[in-house]
């Protein structure tokens, strides 16, 4: 028993404190005395009023601000959408200002494109231009040298007193020109220019004056060197003249007869001889004789019978007038036949020309 002593103390501490918490509130007579936390509470009522009302008017005033945040937050929001749409408004206006730019460039790049086409036309008309002037240059350039001109000395030599036929050769004629046979035709008839007239009897005045009134360039040579005057050239003796031609008109024809023949003559193939050709010599040097000399032929007029070479009757030394004798059955400009009998035109003459400055 003595274990459980401590407990029942226990015990009789918690009763007493039981029953000093029972209904304290008696008064003595038995009447209920108010409790004091009512009487606080009612003691509190008007500062719990005042507590309310400042809570409604705090209440009030955070709803007000409530109110005035959400306003500034819908203004915010305002602004801000506002600032949002006026920045898609810039950047509407920069994309249109930049379309605008792209505009602008294409315009300017359009214009550049332009002005490039403009200044290539332009350097394309200017290297025209200066093609042109440079063909036009190089034409006057031509033109000038065509119109160059240059003085020749002519000598033909008598050399037949060693070719087994001496002859005399007659007075001839000369004539400058373009290309052309201004003087026959091999194989055509004589053209009557008055070939047969120097071919026949040594006269050279009909074939001058009709080369002359075709507007060619035209002499006769019939003085010897070292003669008083005009006459027939002897083996050993040459006749010279001098001719200036240009580049346009370049070739030199002439003919003589040969004196003991009927109707033979000496002279350059139809077309004449290039003064100008690259082979000649320099300007102040002599050409070689040969070189030019077998470019000159004996020729046949065809308007006269042939006969023996220096014994027929109707020959110039001895025909009893001009213009005698009968008619070549061939009336056609030829090569003289060798079978005639004469030598070659390389044994009769010798033909230099000369550059003179």
């Amino acid at each position: 028993m003595k274990a459980y002593r401590p407990y029942l103390f226990l015990v009789a501490i918690l009763a007493l404190v039981l029953s000093a918490c029972g209904p304290a509130g008696l008064t003595p007579g038995g009447t209920a005395a108010e409790p004091r936390a009512m009487q606080d509470k009612e003691a509190m009522a008007p500062e719990t009023d005042k507590a309310m009302d400042a809570d409604e008017m705090m209440g009030e005033s955070m709803k007000d601000s409530t109110m005035d945040d959400k306003g500034m937050q819908d203004a915010d929001m305002e602004a801000e959408e506002k600032a949002m749409a006026d920045e898609m408004m810039d950047e509407t206006g920069m994309d249109d200002a930049g379309k605008a730019d792209g505009m602008s460039k294409k315009a300017m790049d359009g214009e550049q494109a332009d002005e490039d086409k403009m200044d290539d036309e332009e350097m394309g008309g200017q290297e025209q231009g200066m093609g042109e002037e440079m063909a036009d240059e190089e034409a006057m350039v031509d033109e000038m040298d065509m119109e160059a001109s240059q003085t020749f000395r002519v000598r033909i030599e008598n050399i037949s007193a060693d070719s087994g036929f001496a002859t005399p050769l007659a007075p001839g004629v000369w004539v400058l020109h373009p290309e052309g046979t201004p003087l026959f035709q091999p194989g055509a008839p004589d053209p009557g220019l008055g070939l047969e007239a120097l071919a026949e009897d040594g006269d050279p005045a009909p074939l001058a004056a009709a080369l002359a009134d075709r507007g060619l360039t035209v002499g006769i040579f019939d003085t010897p060197v070292g003669a008083s005057g005009p006459g027939p050239l002897f083996p050993g003796e040459a006749y010279e003249f001098e001719v200036t031609g240009t580049k346009a008109v370049r070739y030199l024809s002439f003919a003589s007869m040969v004196v003991q023949s009927n109707d033979l003559f000496i002279a350059p193939g139809p077309s004449g001889i290039d003064l100008f050709e690259a082979s000649h010599p320099a300007a102040g040097m002599e050409q070689e004789a040969q070189a030019l000399t077998l470019e000159i032929h004996l020729w046949d007029a065809g308007t006269e019978v042939n006969e023996v070479p220096g014994s027929g009757p109707n020959q110039a030394p001895r025909q009893p007038a001009p213009n005698t004798g009968p008619q070549d059955p061939d009336p056609t400009v030829r090569p003289a036949d060798p079978g005639l009998g004469y030598p070659p035109a390389s044994m009769l003459v010798r033909v230099t020309v000369t550059p003179v400055r």
